[in-house]
């Protein structure tokens, strides 16, 4: 990480100065990426080149401080390691095996968009409001709208959860698709599962299961929202 001042106590300091001078060798570096000084908690310092990164930058992103050395992706080529542009290129290559790890009912990212081209051309920017209200009625009291076999948020209200739209052109959705995946597997993940428990088989205990264990207080959804997130979930199955 970045925030690593020092003071020197080598060489010739008849006026002990060195106590009172603080240098930081990393005070002006910026992420090779995004080519920004900001953000200096979340600057990852590669232990082989020295330059920096942001730990939202990388891909795939760093969620936590790693707690031994940590290269970056130049670095990290020219070991053993496969390389995570390298390891993306490699699962983008083979579309169907995104679907079958993401549990998705096609064969082929393609599909999606093929499969959903009514919905996703109703709700395109391109497609005017006035077409679109025909169709889904002008009913104000309810959050979402089912168009053929996905849901779309209609009324937004205050504190209302917003569904995402989806993406409608095949390039964008298949590379959507394969950067996840890819994130995934090479953070060493076997299977994609949307339950939000710890795994048994890893260990976990059903205490580590019980949400009336937590310390912490949280908000019970409202019914609004309850509904709301059950479409997502709909849409998710779907893809």
């Amino acid at each position: 990480m970045r925030n690593c001042s020092f003071q020197s106590q080598s060489g010739w300091d008849p006026a002990n100065a060195s106590n009172y001078i603080s240098w930081d060798p990393y005070g002006t570096t910026t992420c090779e990426i995004c080519r920004q000084d900001k953000d200096d908690h979340q600057i990852l310092i590669c232990d082989e080149c020295h330059r920096g990164y942001h730990m939202y930058c990388v891909r795939p992103v760093i969620v936590n401080v790693p707690t031994s050395d940590w290269l970056c992706s130049d670095c990290s080529t020219d070991r053993d390691d496969e390389n995570f542009d390298e390891f993306m290129e490699t699962i983008q290559n083979d579309p169907s095996s995104l679907s079958k790890f993401l549990s998705l009912p096609f064969d082929s990212p393609d599909q999606f968009v093929s499969n959903h081209k009514y919905e996703l051309e109703l709700f395109s920017p391109s497609t005017h409001a006035a077409k679109r209200q025909a169709i889904i009625g002008s009913n104000r009291s309810i959050a979402t709208v089912n168009v053929g076999s996905l849901y779309f948020s209609k009324n937004v209200n205050k504190g209302d959860w917003v569904l995402p739209l989806p993406l409608s052109c095949n390039s964008l959705y298949s590379s959507s698709l394969a950067s996840i995946v890819a994130a995934m597997k090479y953070c060493g993940m076997a299977s994609y599962s949307e339950e939000l428990v710890y795994p048994v088989e890893y260990g976990a205990t059903k205490e580590m299961n019980d949400a009336s264990l937590n310390t912490t207080r949280i908000d019970p959804l409202s019914q609004r929202n309850l509904g709301i997130f059950k479409d997502f979930l709909h849409n998710q199955r779907k893809g």
